[in-house]
């Protein structure tokens, strides 16, 4: 990403979630349970910290899959703010203990939905201090999905620049298939499509 000068808006970031699921589709549907707001459609689940917007745990329900440990990583979305010379001056993520907050609604049908959040202004981790930055994050999924796509949109207000924007950060947890679909009966295909899954 090119830096983004104070007062610009920074082309939209598209992150697509797989988590391949053979099993039934259900209807599209958000729920609210305590502190966490679950996204899902019977096919993956994506539950989310209802205050942060972390993503705390992203699974297929079909298969009984955790795609990413509970309180790991930067997701969905961090920025660094500084200049070309120290870019990493301020950085504000969204992470399990985040000082981030979030105002969300969803809009959808019982075949499409789009969680949508707003964060106002991030907040630097560590000082809590606001960085002028707002981000807006929209997690989509239709009935017959197995994947999220999350796109985002950051405008700048601040007087930093903002120097890296990156999405997913941290352990990812991929299952490893028992049957590969690959050619059947020979082992070196089957061990690239192991590690590839």
């Amino acid at each position: 990403m090119k830096h983004a000068r104070p007062n610009s808006i920074v082309a939209p970031l598209a992150l697509c979630l797989l988590c391949s699921a053979a099993g039934r589709a259900a209807d599209v549907e958000l729920r609210r349970t305590n502190d966490e707001l679950r996204l899902s459609n019977g096919k993956v689940e994506l539950a989310l910290d209802a205050h942060s917007g972390y993503f705390r745990r992203i699974r297929n329900t079909t298969a009984g899959i955790q795609h990413k440990p509970a309180a790991e990583g930067v997701w969905p979305f961090g920025i660094w703010l500084g200049t070309r010379q120290q870019p990493k001056q301020k950085v504000a993520e969204i992470t399990s203990d985040s000082p981030q907050r979030m105002r969300h609604r969803f809009r959808g049908s019982r075949e499409d939905g789009t969680l949508e959040m707003v964060y106002g202004a991030l907040v630097e981790n560590d000082s809590r201090r606001g960085t002028g930055v707002r981000l807006e994050v929209r997690v989509r999924l239709r009935r017959e999905w197995d994947y999220f796509v999350v796109t985002a949109t950051l405008q700048n207000r601040g007087r930093d620049f903002v120097t890296s924007f990156y999405a997913g950060q941290g352990v990812q947890l991929i299952a490893i298939r028992r049957k590969c679909p690959c050619a059947s009966g020979a082992r070196r295909r089957e061990r690239a499509c192991r590690t590839a899954a």
